[in-house]
């Protein structure tokens, strides 16, 4: 990034590099303090997305629709267990897998309609409330982290 162009909002890959393989996240030496995760936040909710993201996004999900076109069925047929299966990924670090695997019923097949079809804004609104109660979560933890407990102070 040159100092003319802007911060970006980007979609993230787990290994902290964004999706457009033009921004990474440094590995941090320390959590940030709670100041500082809200200032980057706020930053960064400010920001545009970053359209190379975003044209990208749309490319992986148009080949998966692809895929699932003349794909000959998919593996693990339920919901639940193709979550399941990724409770040993570093899905775990970005999504609770278990959680969602328990809340799809146990024998209802994976629900690909969203691939093929608009997305619906309420949706999109659903999703943006899941980020920002992570958002709040990760801050929640921060603070924890950076608050020494009672116990501590008082030698216990």
């Amino acid at each position: 990034m040159t100092d003319s162009e802007p911060i970006l909002r980007h979609v993230w890959l787990l290994d902290g590099r964004s999706l457009c393989d033009l921004s990474s996240r440094p590995a941090e030496l320390r959590p940030p303090t709670p100041e500082e995760f809200d200032a980057e936040s706020a930053t960064t909710e400010a920001a545009p997305a970053c359209t190379a993201c975003l044209l990208l996004a749309a490319n992986v999900r148009r080949d998966a629709a692809a895929i699932l076109r003349d794909a000959r069925g998919v593996w693990p047929q339920t919901a639940a267990a193709t979550w399941g299966s990724l409770t040993a990924t570093r899905w775990t670090q970005r999504l609770d897998v278990e959680a969602i695997a328990r809340s799809e019923p146990a024998d209802a097949l994976a629900d690909f309609d969203t691939l093929v079809l608009a997305l619906d804004p309420a949706e999109l609104d659903r999703i943006r409330a899941e980020w920002a109660a992570d958002r709040q979560r990760r801050r929640d933890a921060l603070i924890a982290y950076w608050v020494p407990s009672q116990d501590s102070e008082d030698g216990t």
